[in-house]
């Protein structure tokens, strides 16, 4: 699966509105696709006309699929401007990593795109693309620099899973986790005579705070545990679904 999004730069685009060069985002006609946009507003945009006159801007990027799995984000054919220079953030990881020719970034999709309807209809036509769930990743386009994440704030002393809240819960739940230092951080779902349910987190994170949703719609009513392991530590909890 893959799909791409361009953007260009002039004095006549906007970040906020839609101007002459965008490209509305559609729908695919296909039931398994992967979805990469940029978010103006509450639009989705294939094509996205922006000003390089502004000294610095943050728009959302939508990056989604029908299915989790690994994916790789790459830039080609970039040709800025000399006064501009544009950032991939990843929110989520509180990494951020400039964009030039050759980029590649490597992310994880865990949550999937679910179509709740037909892509075309006779009457209607093409139906436009709507944003999905997720704020991971935004871009920024900056004129002055890059305004770097906080390395003052309060680190975590410890590596610490708090109890899923609601529990117990019917679909879905928060799980909020905590890690000192920089770690491979893996999260699984276990039922309770050990076999794996599904994998929610297998990335490599920065020290913070974070939560990631769950949804046991695909499960039935008992008893769950949820196992963290960052580094050397591991700690496991329980969980209840009711249906």
């Amino acid at each position: 699966m893959q799909n791409s999004v361009w953007l260009q730069f002039s004095t006549l685009g906007s970040y906020t509105e839609q101007v002459l060069g965008d490209a509305l985002k559609l729908e695919p006609l296909n039931n398994r696709f992967a979805r990469l946009a940029v978010q103006k507003a509450d639009v989705l945009y294939d094509i996205a006309h922006l000003s390089h006159e502004s000294e610095h801007a943050e728009l959302p990027l939508d990056v989604s699929a029908t299915q989790s799995g690994s994916f790789t984000l790459s830039a080609t054919d970039v040709n800025l401007p000399d006064s501009l220079t544009v950032y991939l953030v990843d929110h989520e990881l509180k990494r951020q990593e400039r964009i030039t020719d050759g980029f590649n970034y490597q992310l994880t999709i865990r949550s999937s795109l679910v179509r709740k309807e037909s892509p075309v209809s006779i009457l209607q036509g093409p139906l436009l693309a709507r944003k999905s769930e997720s704020n991971r990743f935004s871009l920024i386009v900056s004129s002055n620099g890059l305004i770097d994440f906080d390395e003052n704030s309060e680190r975590p002393e410890k590596v610490s899973l708090d109890q899923n809240f609601p529990n117990p819960f019917n679909p879905s739940t928060t799980i909020r986790y905590s890690i000192p230092v920089a770690s491979n951080v893996n999260l699984i779902i276990y039922d309770m005579i050990g076999r794996k349910v599904t994998e929610l987190i297998r990335e490599y994170y920065q020290p913070g705070e974070y939560t990631v949703s769950f949804d046991a719609t695909s499960l039935s009513s008992g008893v769950y545990m949820y196992q963290l392991t960052a580094g050397q530590t591991s700690i496991t909890k329980k969980m209840t679904v009711v249906k």
